[in-house]
């Protein structure tokens, strides 16, 4: 009530506290009835009080009028509450928003950060993986067996090729298998699908289990190489659906793979890789020769750069596995060719027929099946037992020869019997007897018979030139883009030896000396040859009675 309207009714002469109250009361209960009800019991209020009834109405109007301020007050309170209330679930709202966004945020970070992360472990060695993977999944708080899942999941889908994970998973012969066993069945399973010499189906044989043992007792990696005259002898059948199908873990690759899918597939499963028709892909791709010349040897690592973390850093993958492939003639580079076991296919006869590898064909694939399931057991029997092994090798085996046939001989003797003997005969031929010599080693021949068989002790470059190229047939005819061979590239050869030509006869005519290539014993070294045994014609210090006199 406003002080107006206390002093209005204290106001009253003669008017007692307790008759202000009685009206207050009055007023106010008549100011709770509706405006018709009030003014029907206004006059007898008025009455009764003792009061003007022009007095009591204004008493009342005046609260009705208070009465109606608190009112839009208590409605301007509550439509404040509500805005209060309305804006505190709005922050609210927007509050949980924001942390939603937070929460999605940080989760596509954390996403962000494993993928990136788990791309940079999947360029690294295999045996880098898990401390990697560890380090990972302490920095984003998560399992290190599901880290490994995804960057399985990750490097198969990079990875090109048609190589099947589950096709790698086999169970172990139950019992005990022995060497003669599992070549025997492996020289009929051959034999069965593909036409081969005899010493060849043994050489591929004796690779096949190679491939099992591989990764235990290899030091050097002898790579299979199937070849023919022409298309369509077999040499797919052989490499894919034969070796293909009996290797340890086979990965065939695609038509054209790449340097980083053969290197980083050969560090982190160690496979047997498969190349189909490789024609001209050592040519195309110099950087897969290198490759391949660096698989070789074990512990001889390639290394690239990789951005690890957004950090350009160096980083060496080790490309020691088995290694096969097929292409018609034999264009790859003189170094590889001599680290492989070359395989000509030629077309069958009329008449020759063999069992065709159908893919369809349950009872076939579980044969097999069943064959690799005994490699696997023999290569855990008797890989250990070959790691040391110390084989007799064919005479006059050296250097790569050796290297090359060490593994496949230690099988072979492993197996008992004459088949150490077949061994060394088939890789004699396969490895030496049947390999084309290179330029070099024809040059030496052609000088073989000038100073040695026919005792000259000198040659000119002309002379030397005329008889290379006497023949039109000659390889020396068609040396470089099928021209033939001149003095200046004769020298380029020789110089390898450190042999130059010099003035020779009285004409003092370039050309070379019988006793530089003496010296030097270069006949001995290159040819195998002594000349002191082969040629009755040169005395003994290998210089001929002409030499002498010439003094």
């Amino acid at each position: 009530m406003s002080s107006s309207e206390s002093e209005k009714v204290v106001g009253f002469p003669n008017t007692p506290d307790e008759k202000a109250q009685r009206v207050m009361t009055e007023a106010t209960r008549l100011a709770k009835l509706s405006p018709g009800e009030y003014k029907f019991w206004l006059p007898r209020s008025a009455e009764q009080l003792g009061v003007d009834r022009a007095t009591l109405q204004e008493i009342i109007e005046d609260l009705l009028k208070d009465n109606e301020r608190k009112a839009k007050a208590a409605l301007a309170e509550e439509r404040r509450r509500e805005a209060r209330v309305e804006k505190q679930r709005k922050e609210a709202e927007r509050r949980r928003e924001r942390e939603q966004q937070k929460i999605l945020k940080d989760a596509e970070r954390k996403e962000k950060e494993k993928s990136k992360a788990l791309a940079d472990i999947a360029k690294l060695p295999s045996a880098q993986h898990d401390a990697k993977l560890t380090e990972l999944a302490k920095r984003i708080d998560e399992e290190v067996a599901t880290l490994r899942e995804e960057l399985a999941q990750l490097v198969s889908a990079v990875d090109s090729g048609t190589a099947s994970p589950a096709d790698w998973d086999i169970e172990p012969w139950e019992e005990p298998v022995t060497t003669v066993v599992v070549l025997e069945e492996l020289i009929a399973r051959v034999n069965r699908h593909v036409k081969a010499e005899p010493h060849q189906v043994l050489c591929i044989a004796l690779w096949v289990l190679m491939t099992w043992v591989h990764e235990v007792a290899a030091h050097h990696s002898l790579y299979l190489v199937a070849t023919s005259p022409r298309e369509d002898c077999g040499k797919t059948t052989l490499a894919v659906e034969v070796v293909g199908r009996l290797v340890h873990k086979k990965y065939v690759s695609g038509a054209n793979p790449t340097e980083a899918s053969i290197f980083r597939l050969a560090d982190r499963e160690k496979p047997t890789q498969i190349f189909d028709n490789v024609d001209t892909l050592f040519q195309r791709k110099r950087e897969i020769a290198e490759l391949f010349l660096n698989g070789w040897t074990r512990g001889i690592n390639v290394q690239r750069a990789e951005k690890i973390g957004g950090i350009w850093t160096t980083v060496f993958y080790d490309v020691f596995c088995p290694k096969a492939c097929t292409l018609v003639g034999t264009n790859i580079p003189q170094p590889l060719l001599g680290r492989c076991l070359l395989i000509e296919l030629w077309p069958l006869k009329p008449g020759e027929e063999l069992v065709e590898v159908d893919p369809h064909d349950e009872a076939l694939a579980a044969e097999f099946e069943t064959l690799r399931r005994k490699l696997l057991r023999w290569s855990s029997d008797h890989g250990d037992a070959l790691k040391s092994a110390k084989p007799l090798f064919p005479a006059g085996f050296v250097n790569r020869q050796r290297a090359n046939a060490k593994l496949l001989l230690a099988i072979a003797e492993l197996a008992g019997g004459d088949w150490a003997g077949k061994a060394r005969s088939a890789l004699d031929k396969l490895l030496r007897e049947q390999r084309e010599p290179s330029w070099l080693d024809l040059l030496l021949r052609e000088l073989w018979d000038v100073f040695i068989e026919k005792a000259s002790a000198n040659i000119t470059s002309k002379q030397l030139l005329g008889r290379l190229t006497a023949d039109a047939t000659s390889m020396w005819c068609e040396y470089s883009r099928d021209r033939k061979v001149t003095e200046r590239q004769v020298a380029t050869l020789l110089r390898k030896l450190k042999v130059r030509p010099r003035p020779v006869g009285k004409r003092r005519i370039s050309g070379y000396h019988r006793q530089d290539f003496l010296d030097r014993q270069i006949f001995e070294h290159f040819l195998h040859r002594d000349p002191l045994i082969l040629s009755p014609r040169t005395k003994k210090g290998g210089r001929s009675r002409r030499d002498k006199k010439r003094g």
